[in-house]
């Protein structure tokens, strides 16, 4: 949960668009995140080794282990604004 709880803090939208489909592509991740190519290779990689996503061939699906993480974050974590730090 912690490592959820992280990458939600560091890239919110990432993880609630996940968290809203059952398939998504890298595109439609992009787009809905506005995550630079590098930070979205990046968050998918810890998103992979935490075991939270699966790639079915160009499709991500998230696994049962996130959304049963999803459920137990803290979602109202205060996130800070485009460019502050």
């Amino acid at each position: 949960i912690a490592a959820l709880q992280d990458l939600y803090t560091k890239y919110p939208a990432l993880v609630l668009q996940l968290e809203k489909t059952a398939v998504s592509s890298k595109n439609m991740l992009a787009s809905a995140s506005g995550l630079s190519a590098d930070d979205l290779n990046k968050a998918l990689s810890r998103l992979t080794k935490c075991l939270f996503i699966q790639y079915q061939g160009y499709d991500i699906v998230p696994t049962e282990r996130f959304r049963i993480g999803f459920s137990k974050i803290n979602q109202e974590t205060t996130i800070s604004r485009v460019g502050e730090q």
